[in-house]
């Protein structure tokens, strides 16, 4: 099964939208999952750990495990997140391809 790395904004201005973004993230870490693929969310993965660590520690981390992924998906306002630009000049630089629509990413056999 060929892993997948969801990018997407997480910060918001208020906790609603924060949550709101996660879920957006999990809504697509199931649609790619039943097209066969591992979804890598990390939306989930450090979900709520503001304040813990400095942000660029959280960004590399994620930037570690997007270097190991097979594809990249952009979510719905991925441009206006400087997180998540990053991640896309990432995977662009490390020749991952990157997806920007569900229907667009191929399906993998279960």
């Amino acid at each position: 099964m060929n892993v997948i790395y969801i990018s997407g904004p997480y910060r918001a201005d208020t906790e609603c939208e924060v949550e709101d973004n996660i879920r957006s993230a999990e809504d697509a870490s199931l649609k790619l999952l039943a097209r066969g693929w591992a979804p890598i969310c990390p939306h989930k993965n450090f979900a709520r750990f503001g304040g813990r660590f400095h942000d660029t520690t959280f960004m590399e981390a994620d930037l570690s495990i997007l270097r190991k992924a097979d594809a990249v998906f952009m979510l719905e306002g991925w441009e206006d997140s400087e997180g998540s630009k990053s991640e896309r000049f990432v995977a662009q630089f490390a020749g991952i391809p990157i997806y920007y629509r569900i229907e667009d990413v191929p399906e993998e056999k279960i």
